[in-house]
């Protein structure tokens, strides 16, 4: 019978966590309560975790008053036990394992991971910074003042009045008003801005693969078939460019080429017409995964935002109305 060497290290044993119970929105609470279920925490340690986020808070309204004073007022104190909660989330959901966040959990204290928290946080606003450099350098040549002025102004401003101590505030944010294809709306603080940067970098990097020209004169016709201002629309440009895109790829037209005429949006609709609504989905999906530029799970995930109202177009033989077209 082989021995287990006194030195080897054995991993913990983890019982099954239902992990659709655990949300990133609110982790620290649901991954607790999924592990209580299981039995990793009884009752005896629930105390333990009680009085820990009582240090953390301690901790939070020190820093808060500049060490000046140990209490605040209740509503002030909630807005920091929220603001310790958050951060310790952003930590365990960097971890990107929630056997390891489990782990975390059961060794260390509330106050420990809140510390985490506020390192993890100063590198993801490291992080930011360097994804708004990217987002500026693939930026798009636009007369829309509300792109421009996102980029060159509001999302630094975010970044830099972002506080990682309280992760939680998010008043730096309030001024983003430039909308993505597909934002997730799941996310907070920090972790938000940073999947905004991400996506809108993704955008970016996608018309980019088009002439700027080219760009403009779909952004024009769209503001003029929509009665909207061209300096001012509000609107997001990846979308209009990425559904155009979408279909002069699958007509195979010549790389770069945005431009659609009703005739060929009839054609269209004739050809996929010959297939099933479920063979439609399947074949504009491909098309957008193979697509160049951005990111293909990215462009999946808007088409499917946009799938129903497609696929209901090139059903009823609208889909010139529904796409640009110059």
């Amino acid at each position: 019978m082989t021995k287990i060497k006194s030195d080897t290290k054995v991993a913990p044993y983890h019982p099954t966590l239902d992990t659709s119970k655990i949300r990133f929105s609110d982790y620290y609470r649901t991954l607790t309560a999924e592990m209580a279920r299981c039995g990793m925490i009884s009752e005896r340690d629930m105390p333990r975790f009680q009085n820990g986020l009582y240090e953390a808070l301690q901790e939070a309204v020190r820093m808060y008053t500049g060490g000046e004073s140990t209490s605040v007022l209740t509503e002030t104190a909630n807005d920091l036990l929220a603001s310790v909660i958050y951060n310790i989330d952003a930590y365990l959901i960097g971890l990107k394992s929630v056997d390891r966040a489990a782990d975390e959990v059961s060794a260390r204290s509330p106050l420990d991971l809140y510390m985490e928290g506020i390192r993890y946080l100063q590198k993801l606003t490291a992080d930011a910074m360097g994804l708004l450099i990217k987002v500026r350098r693939t930026r798009i040549s636009t007369p829309n003042i509300i792109y421009n002025t996102n980029i060159d102004q509001i999302l630094k401003k975010a970044i830099t009045g972002y506080d990682i101590r309280f992760g939680r505030n998010e008043s730096s944010f309030g001024d983003i008003d430039y909308p993505l294809a597909a934002p997730n709306n799941t996310l907070k603080g920090i972790l938000y801005l940073n999947c905004y940067l991400t996506y809108l970098w993704y955008e970016n990097s996608f018309c980019r693969e088009y002439d700027p020209e080219e760009c403009h004169a779909l952004y024009w016709h769209w503001c003029t078939q929509n009665d909207a201002p061209l300096a001012d629309a509000r609107v997001n440009l990846y979308t209009i460019v990425m559904l155009n895109a979408l279909f002069c790829e699958y007509m195979k037209k010549e790389p770069g080429t945005l431009s659609l005429s009703a005739t060929e949006c009839d054609v269209i609709c004739s050809l996929l017409n010959e297939f099933s609504r479920e063979e439609q989905q399947d074949i504009l999906t491909r098309t957008a995964d193979r697509m160049i530029g951005g990111n293909s799970r990215y462009h999946c995930r808007v088409l499917k935002k946009h799938m129903k109202e497609i696929l209901n177009a090139v059903r009823h033989n609208t889909l010139a109305h529904y796409l640009t077209i110059f």
